[in-house]
């Protein structure tokens, strides 16, 4: 479909929970959103969870792996040519409900047929509402270090595994407090804070799925009240961070939950679903 400037692909499907795409990359740009379910995006950058609220916007050759959190349906963009976005960096989105009903209504026009008059306002308005919905949001990083990140990423994989500074000092083979300097070196945090945002990244995903608090709680073996606590201490952690904040500040989004049962896609399905792989025609 074009317009103008402006040529994309609809891609419009839904994925089961667990389906994973494994990394791969784009020649074009893509507006990445689910209008439900929860998507894992990973990137040379970090880890981003996108909910039903947000969406990710991938400039070109941008190498990423999605993982569906839960049952999901795709309604994204894949796009061609598009002026005045072409040197957006890979950022989140704020789908505010104008941004949302652009999009839905830009994934039913009509490819047979020439555009309208409003189609084409409809387009420019897009594009205008992409550009302002760009947040200031960084994904929680993973360390460069390997063993390092092969630790974390294990870690975040069993939640309800107990996993102390000791443990990791002793697989890596140092001292507890060479672990901590070395942590904070590359994290940028202490382990416990990293552990807290992993914690509650995996508590909001679930609640904005509707899961019940006891349920989220259990999952992650607290009693409710420790449960309440460690959201509320997240809570004001959250907002104090935001009041001492400078511009240039990154702000930590949350790390999106891995201890879900995964499995790599297999190469039929990828050759099925050619628009993962080549541009638009």
């Amino acid at each position: 479909m074009e317009s103008g400037d402006l040529s994309f692909l609809p891609l419009v499907r839904n994925f089961r929970r667990g389906l994973v795409i494994e990394a791969h990359v784009h020649p074009f740009p893509q507006l990445l959103y689910a209008q439900s379910g929860v998507l894992s995006v990973s990137t040379d950058q970090g880890n981003w969870v996108i909910p039903p609220h947000r969406a990710l916007w991938l400039p070109p050759l941008r190498v990423h792996e999605v993982r569906m959190l839960t049952d999901t349906n795709i309604t994204s963009l894949m796009l061609r040519t598009c002026a005045g976005l072409d040197a957006l960096d890979c950022s989140m989105l704020d789908v505010s409900p104008l941004l949302r009903a652009l999009l839905l209504s830009v994934l039913q026009m009509d490819a047979s047929r020439a555009r309208t008059e409003r189609e084409d306002l409809m387009l420019a308005l897009l594009k205008a509402e992409i550009v302002a919905a760009q947040m200031n949001v960084s994904p929680i990083p993973l360390p460069k270090n390997e063993k390092l990140r092969a630790l974390c990423q294990a870690a975040v994989g069993n939640l309800l595994i107990d996993c102390p500074v000791t443990f990791f000092a002793s697989e890596l083979g140092i001292t507890v407090r060479t672990f901590s300097r070395l942590f904070k070196r590359e994290i940028g945090m202490s382990y416990r804070e990293w552990m807290d945002r992993v914690r509650v990244s995996y508590a909001r995903a679930q609640l904005d799925q509707g899961t019940p608090a006891k349920v989220v709680a259990s999952d992650l073996g607290y009693t409710p009240s420790a449960f309440s606590t460690m959201m509320r201490r997240a809570t004001d952690r959250s907002a104090a961070e935001t009041d001492a904040r400078d511009d240039g500040e990154v702000v930590w989004a949350d790390l999106p939950p891995l201890n879900w049962y995964t499995r790599t896609i297999s190469q039929g399905e990828l050759e099925s679903d050619g628009r993962w792989a080549s541009p638009p025609i």
